[in-house]
């Protein structure tokens, strides 16, 4: 029985850790998009100044 509970907490944790990496993932690509529009603002803005 202990072993099953330690196989059980242990998926349990594999299970989080890999949700942490996917939400991780997720806003690094997030704060790609960002970055991304952000140059594009900063490319328009200069064609407007000039």
């Amino acid at each position: 029985m202990e072993l099953e509970d330690v196989y059980l907490n242990q998926k349990i944790l594999n299970r989080k850790i890999l949700n942490s990496i996917g939400i991780e993932k997720g806003l690094k690509d997030d704060i790609d998009n960002k970055k991304t529009q952000r140059d594009a603002l900063v490319l328009e803005l200069v064609d407007l100044q000039q």
